[in-house]
Order: structure tokens, then C-alpha cells, then sequence
């Protein structure tokens, strides 16, 4: 960010002197005007790119100009500006007006055509039209092979983006293709894209049921995110969840665990202001430990998770969940006073950040019966079954689920009664 102010900054230093001290011929101009938008472009700033644009746009005009090649490349950076804010239609207009314009004055194997076939095929990407998407980037493929360097990186996107189309095409073979030819070109400049690259890799073999595979690949994806200069804690995260999944799907369960609480650290560190995703990240930690039977680092997460919400989020319903999956741990390991506290905690939460007749509310009391039955209190169960009754039959449709789950405890502790 702090480049591109100082971008904008000369630029529009460039523009003053000149227009003060200089005749400013207009390619001159349309040059500075592209150039600003560029800059405004990159640092969000769009309606503002846009509007220097067209002024680039004008200024060639005058020039009779309106077919230079130079016109091509704003038109381009138009449509890269319209896909920002999601104008896609308005987008691929643009795109298709660059290509038009270097169709006819450019040669065949112009890399200026590559880049706009591949824009075009990203916008047909965008739309799930594969086909087409696909018959963008190969020309862009075969355009870069003739006219760049063999291991230039602009040829290392275009396998990425044939890669990524045969993903979700499903032709897997086709994708790891692809995307090694892009890693192979990509690791030898130490490009940025590497991490995604790897990435991808591993998620194809993930899905071909390739765990080694897969994790190999997600471990350089972190290893090479974790040396980068600026690192992205978001696809990072992302990758650690991932190489999480493949050790469980091996039954390396410690291995799962210490990655999955490595993504979850990243999220409190970087991404702490969304609590869904919070939530879900020590939801996937516990729910593992229950699958698991790793009871003592189910309550650990979940002791760490109740820490988190009652000092950051003090009037948030998460808090309840966490006293919910704590009870739930307490009562695995037999502990059922433990359990019946924390339940407790999370009925009166839900009570006031709800309503009393809440189905969530009828769930609560709902679990609190079940305590009760295992403890053998079953006036105390059955107290506590009916009350979840009460409440789901004013707050849920009669077809619900949750009629079956209470009514069956309801049997079940006749049954354990009678016995």
C-alpha cells in the first residue's frame, strides 16, 4: 500500500509540473491518466480508476489514436477494474474491445494477446463455462510458449488456470499436469504463487484419497508461506485445516490435532473478529477429540474456547456453546455434577440472549434430563424432559426432529424406571 501512495504521489507530481512548466503532448498525457488509474486500481479505489480511464481513453482519441495498441492495454485494465466490482458483463465488453484492438495491429504471437485471453478465460472460468474458459487459456498457453522466456511466470499462471479448470472438471491427471508445470517454472524464481501452487497440488491428492501425497504437498505449501515476506494467515490457516484432514484420514489423530490447533491459533491471532469461524475451528478440534476419545483435550479446547468469548465477545451466545460442549466432555467422562453446572450456565445465557421458550432453550433442558436419567434421578429427568416439551411444541413445526430425540428419552428412562 505504501508503494502505491508513493506512486500516486510522483504521478501526480509528474502531471502538475508538466502541465505547468511543459506543452504535455497527449500520448504523453494518456499515458500519466492510465498510470494513475492503474494505481488507484491496486489500491482499491475503482469508480476513481475508472474515471482516469476514460480520461487515458480521451486523450489517445484526440490523438487519433482510438485503435493504438497502448488503447488496448486500458481497455484491459478496465475490464480488470469492472471485475473488481463485480460488473463482470461490463468486464468481458472491455476485454473483448483490448482483444479487437491487438487482433488487428499486434502480430499473432504477441504476449500482450496471451494476457488478454487470459483474462477473457478467467471471466468464462468465473461462469463455470469451462469449455470456453478452457480455449482461452490455451491460446494464451501456446501464445506464452512462443513469445516468453520458458520459465516466465505469466506462463506459470496460465498452466495454474488450465490446472484449476480440470479440477473442476474432475480430470485430475490432467490438473496435476498442468499445475507441476506451473510449480516447475514458479520454483525457480521463488514466485509468490508457489504456496497456492503446492496448495492445489495437495488438494487434488486429497481428493484422489492420496493422503501422503497430499500432506507432502501441504507441508511445502506451509513451508514455503511460513519463509515469505508478507504472510497470508488466511491461506494459511486454510492449509493447515487441510493437511488436519489428510492425518485423519490416515489415523494419525495427533498429527490431526496438532494441526488443527495450529490453524486455530492463527485464526485467535489474525482473524479474531469472526466468531462463526472461531466457533468452528474449536467445534472441529472437539469433535475430533470426541470422535477420538481424547476427552482431556476436548475440555482443554473447550475451557480455552468459554476463556476466549467471556473476555472478548462477554454477551455472546458462543459462550453458551462452549458450556454446552464442556458439559457434553464432563458427561463422557462420567463427571455428571460438572456437567449439570455448566449446563446450567448455558440455560440461563440462552434464556436472556433469547427467549425462555426458545427451542434452543427446550434443547438445553433437553440435555439437562439426560444428565439426570444417567445419574439415575429420574423425577429430576423426567422434570426437565417435559419442560424441553413444553417449549418445542410452541416453538418447533410438529414434524421436527427434535420430537423424536425427546420423546425416545422419554421412553428410555420408562425403560431404565422399570428396570
Amino acid at each position: 500500500m505504501g508503494d502505491c501512495q508513493q506512486a500516486m504521489y510522483n504521478y501526480e507530481m509528474a502531471l502538475s509540473i508538466r502541465a505547468k512548466y511543459y506543452p504535455l503532448p497527449v500520448s504523453s498525457c494518456a499515458s500519466l491518466f492510465g498510470n494513475i488509474g492503474e494505481v488507484l486500481r491496486c489500491v482499491g479505489d475503482i469508480d476513481n480508476a475508472l474515471k482516469f480511464y476514460q480520461r487515458a481513453l480521451q486523450a489517445w482519441s484526440s490523438e487519433a489514436s482510438a485503435y493504438h495498441p497502448h488503447t488496448a492495454t486500458i481497455y484491459n485494465n478496465m475490464g480488470l477494474a469492472y471485475e473488481a466490482n463485480t460488473n463482470y458483463e461490463l468486464a468481458l465488453q472491455n476485454y473483448q474491445k483490448a482483444l479487437d484492438i491487438q487482433e488487428k495491429f499486434l502480430p499473432p504471437t504477441h504476449s500482450d494477446l496471451a494476457l488478454t485471453f487470459n483474462n477473457i478465460g478467467t471471466h468464462y472460468y468465473r461462469k463455470k463455462s469451462y469449455k470456453i474458459a478452457l480455449e482461452y487459456f490455451t491460446k494464451a498457453l501456446n501464445i506464452q510458449l512462443n513469445s516468453l522466456h520458458s520459465h516466465h511466470p505469466e506462463t506459470a499462471a496460465t498452466y495454474s488456470n488450465i490446472g484449476c479448470i480440470h479440477i473442476d472438471e474432475k480430470n485430475y491427471e490432467e490438473a496435476l499436469t498442468n499445475l507441476e508445470c506451473a510449480l516447475e517454472i514458479q520454483l525457480k524464481s521463488n514466485h509468490s504463487s508457489t504456496f497456492i501452487t503446492y496448495h492445489n497440488i495437495g488438494s487434488v491428492y486429497h481428493t484422489m484419497k492420496n493422503y501422503q501425497l497430499a500432506i507432502i504437498n501441504y507441508g511445502k505449501a506451509i513451508e514455503f508461506c511460513l519463509t515469505a515476506q508478507n504472510i497470508n494467515y488466511s491461506q494459511l490457516l486454510t492449509t493447515y485445516n487441510q493437511i488436519a484432514d489428510a492425518h485423519k484420514q490416515e489415523n494419525n489423530i495427533d498429527l490431526a490435532l496438532e494441526n488443527y490447533i495450529k490453524a486455530l491459533t492463527i485464526r485467535l491471532e489474525h482473524r479474531h473478529d469472526d466468531c462463526l469461524e472461531i466457533e468452528r475451528a474449536f467445534d472441529i478440534i472437539g469433535n475430533t477429540c470426541f470422535e477420538y476419545g481424547h476427552i482431556s483435550i476436548a475440555l482443554e479446547n473447550y475451557q480455552k474456547m468459554l476463556d476466549f468469548f467471556s473476555k472478548n465477545f462477554p454477551n455472546h451466545l458462543n459462550i453458551a456453546n462452549a458450556h454446552t460442549s464442556l458439559a457434553r466432555a464432563h458427561q463422557i467422562s462420567k463427571n455428571y455434577h460438572m456437567a449439570l453446572e455448566h449446563l446450567h450456565h448455558a440455560l440461563q445465557i440462552k434464556i436472556t440472549l433469547l427467549t425462555s421458550e426458545h427451542s434452543s432453550v427446550g434443547t438445553t433442558y433437553n440435555n439437562i434430563g439426560e444428565v439426570y436419567r444417567k445419574m439415575g434421578d429420574h423425577e429430576q429427568g423426567k422434570e426437565n424432559y417435559e419442560k424441553a416439551l413444553h417449549i418445542y411444541r410452541k416453538s418447533l413445526p410438529p414434524n421436527h426432529p427434535a420430537y423424536a430425540i425427546i420423546y425416545q428419552n422419554i421412553s428410555l428412562l420408562s425403560s431404565d424406571h422399570d428396570e
